[in-house]
């Protein structure tokens, strides 16, 4: 326990005093499988995130800056219910990330942002009719483009990617989305 409070403690204190950018925010988006012999419709999934990121500036000149940090997403798929056999499907990812972004400053206290992240997380998934758990865990490594819009406190970022989700079979997804935050 002792540790965990000290590296939590490191944690917040360099945090505190580097120059970055803590937002928190939330959004919504879809998941369209891909790889699979399934009907159009039936390919997209709409979902609801939470998201928190921190991003730090490597660089910097004049309005151009590098940007790196990491953050957390979490998207909850909207779930499908089936009326017969009454069946609930509910799936989430927790996704831990890294990422690194260019930013522009083009007005006072309006920066625009381009870059990349990439993670690794887990896929939890609930049916209720599954067999033999009902409860299913699978990897998912998403990977992606950011593209954002910082406005004095206002974070707007448009996601566009993938992710690869298990690995026997391997399948994927392809994911769009538009996250709205607060900066601090």
């Amino acid at each position: 326990m002792k540790k965990i409070l000290l590296v939590t403690a490191i944690i917040a204190s360099t945090l505190s005093i580097a120059k970055g950018t803590f937002t928190i925010g939330g959004g919504a988006g879809t998941y369209i499988e891909v790889g699979k012999n399934m009907a159009l419709k039936d390919r997209f999934a709409p979902t609801i995130n939470l998201n928190a990121n921190y991003l730090a500036p490597v660089y910097e000149k004049e309005k151009l800056s590098v940007l790196v940090g990491g953050g957390l997403d979490v998207r909850m798929a909207i779930p499908k219910i089936v009326k017969s056999p009454k069946q609930v499907i509910l799936g989430f990812d927790v996704l831990p990330y890294s990422t690194a972004q260019v930013g522009y400053e083009v007005a006072s206290e309006t920066k625009l942002r381009f870059g990349a992240k990439v993670g690794v997380g887990p896929n939890i998934a609930y049916d209720s009719l599954g067999t033999p758990k009902k409860v299913n865990f699978k990897p998912v490594v998403p990977m992606g483009l950011v593209f954002g819009v910082d406005y004095k406190h206002l974070s707007v970022d448009l996601e566009a990617g993938g992710a690869i989700t298990g690995f026997k079979p391997v399948s994927g997804v392809t994911s769009a989305g538009l996250s709205v935050g607060y900066s601090f």
